[in-house]
């Protein structure tokens, strides 16, 4: 018994009572963050934790929190980036025109399909670098898909409850959709695609479709079903897709 309280006293079991959501742009963070601050807004920096799109979650995050993050196709990831550029806005758009001022011009409308095809030149591998640089080793414990954002992340909340985790509450699905930010307006991911394309994505890309699997390879996806979910628990790349009873 002395032994015991002795190595406990030397190496304590890690609190993990915070909720630690770790940003991905575009990949539907921008609506998480909004359900957070509206359905846990007294629980914001006190228990619920947000690390902006640029600040690094490390494993040594998990010693305290119960780390969530985003994840989506990465077809659909480049369409969304470069219609996002195309309306006026990102950084990383901004950085592309000053780097590449040959290429501003990709930007000019999100209908011209050979100008996604040059952006796609210049930026494929950068969905990959972002999980590299501000999630090193992956030390994520829920992820949230943008294709079942609602479903995911009441999952996530309860996985996170069930360890022991405070939450005030976990808003419904209907709730969830209902709260929309950053939409941008361009055609179905599939009509940007060429097969040469979508080998690129899968090529530079290779890293994000390893670790998970639910996207089986394939450029774009659409999920039919609102009432499944994909659930990736824990830092490693088991992955089911199970029906959301929460």
């Amino acid at each position: 018994m002395f032994a015991l309280f002795s190595l406990c006293a030397l190496f304590p079991m890690p609190d993990r009572s915070q909720f630690l959501y770790k940003h991905i742009a575009k990949t539907g963070g921008g609506t998480v963050k909004a359900v957070l601050h509206m359905t846990h807004k007294n629980q914001i920096d006190q228990n619920i934790f947000i690390k902006k799109e640029r600040e690094v979650s490390s494993e040594s995050d998990r010693q305290r929190a119960f780390i969530v993050s985003n994840v989506r196709n990465p077809c659909e990831f480049y369409v969304s980036l470069w219609a996002f550029g195309c309306s006026g806005h990102g950084l990383f758009n901004s950085v592309l025109r000053r780097e590449h001022p040959e290429a501003a011009d990709v930007y000019s409308s999100p209908y011209n399909h050979s100008n996604f095809a040059r952006f796609l030149g210049l930026a494929a591998g950068e969905f990959s670098r972002r999980y590299h640089d501000y999630l090193p080793g992956m030390p994520v414990d829920c992820w949230i898909h943008t294709e079942t954002l609602a479903w995911d992340l009441i999952h996530c909340m309860g996985v996170f409850h069930k360890q022991g985790g405070k939450l005030s509450n976990v808003p419904t699905a209907e709730f969830i959709e209902r709260v929309s930010t950053h939409g941008t307006e361009h055609e179905p991911c599939a009509s940007y695609y060429t097969p040469e394309l979508s080998d690129l994505v899968l090529r530079k890309d290779s890293a994000v479709f390893a670790w998970f699997p639910e996207y089986h390879n394939t450029c774009c996806m659409q999920v039919h079903n609102p009432n499944t979910s994909f659930v990736t628990s824990g830092s490693n790349s088991a992955s089911v897709l199970l029906n959301s009873t929460l």
